[in-house]
């Protein structure tokens, strides 16, 4: 948890980069977050 904190630090567009990652994680999953957000 710390560790995404500290790239949330990093980064202003936190929501395109948690989409990477759950991208690399699971295609599937990104497509039901993307839809989420939106």
């Amino acid at each position: 948890a710390f560790y995404y904190f500290e790239i949330f630090k990093l980064t202003k567009s936190i929501k395109q980069l948690i989409i990477a990652l759950v991208v690399l994680i699971s295609p599937k999953l990104a497509i039901n977050l993307k839809r989420f957000i939106s």
